[in-house]
């Protein structure tokens, strides 16, 4: 680390982490629903997580440099997505909780989550590209 001025850098404890997910994936030409503007976008692979306890999540997705990756994730609280679509939440809620960036390759996303049911949605702006992809 170099500056002009003097700094004190100080080692901060790491938090462990309490459990990690693993969830492979491929878009298709069936789910590839494109970015949050597009009619399709709910086609996009989803997944449900439950939290069980407030605290801070960490997501990321990689996939292929010539993807350009984006996550989102919505609370659904006690919507079933066996019976309800996921469009009944309504357009605000998705902006809402939106990062707003797509990353060539790879995204991330940080938040404090409390005990509620959320649908993490992976979005793929560009839908001539059907990468695989890893998200934990």
């Amino acid at each position: 680390m170099f500056s002009f001025i003097e700094i004190e850098v100080i080692e901060l404890p790491f938090r462990k982490i309490k459990q990690r997910e693993i969830c492979n994936g491929k878009f298709t030409e069936k789910n590839i629903g494109g970015n949050i503007l597009s009619p399709d976008f709910l086609s996009n692979p989803k997944y449900l997580l439950t939290v069980k306890e407030k605290d801070d999540y960490h997501f990321k997705v990689e996939g292929p440099k010539d993807s350009s990756l984006m996550l989102v994730i919505i609370p659904i609280g006690d919507l079933d997505l066996t019976k309800d679509h996921l469009a009944r939440l309504g357009f605000q809620n998705f902006l809402s909780n939106n990062p707003g960036f797509y990353f060539q390759g790879f995204s991330s996303y940080k938040a404090t989550l409390k005990p509620d049911n959320y649908v993490v949605l992976i979005s793929n702006q560009n839908r001539k590209v059907t990468p695989n992809f890893i998200t934990s």
